[in-house]
């Protein structure tokens, strides 16, 4: 018996090279695939980070405009406002009694303190100092230079060559 002819066995070479090379393709597609799939990832998860700050500042502005609609509706009540004016401004109706509690230095218990002339003048000056210098610095860019002409006399009070 004749044996038929057969083609020659494959290379060892050759095969492996070629199971190499699919393999390297392989791995370069699926590099690739990764990386771009790993960008769209981190626009995704950055915009849901973005959408949950913007809904957390949305929850606060409603809690806000609940709270000033309630207020809003409490100072539609008369009731209230008379009561805040008691409270406030020390107002009382028409054949009652205000009492005020005077401490022993004189001061009034409830009462925020009004500032006073003295106070006033030691946190600036007359109001005609700062009127002044308020117009002097009002052309003047800030800088090193405006804080030397800051503290320059006025011109009223220069002196004069005798």
């Amino acid at each position: 018996m004749v044996k038929p002819a057969s083609a020659p066995p494959p290379a060892k070479g050759r095969r492996r090279g070629l199971g190499l090379t699919r393999a390297l393709t392989l791995i370069a597609v699926l590099a690739i695939l990764s990386l771009s799939y790993a960008r769209s990832l981190t626009v995704y998860l950055s915009q849901q980070r973005d959408i949950a700050a913007v809904q957390a500042a949305n929850d606060a502005r409603r809690a806000e405009i609940s709270r000033l609609e309630d207020e809003a509706a409490r100072w539609s009540d008369p009731d209230y406002v008379r009561a805040q004016a008691r409270a406030r401004l020390g107002w009382v109706l028409p054949g009652e009694i205000g009492y005020r509690v005077i401490t022993a230095d004189g001061t009034i218990l409830g009462v925020e303190p009004v500032p006073s002339a003295q106070t006033q003048a030691e946190a600036g000056g007359a109001w005609y100092d700062q009127l002044w210098s308020s117009i002097k610095s009002a052309d003047q860019p800030f800088s090193a230079e405006s804080d030397q002409d800051a503290t320059a006399p006025s011109p009223g009070a220069a002196e004069t060559p005798g």
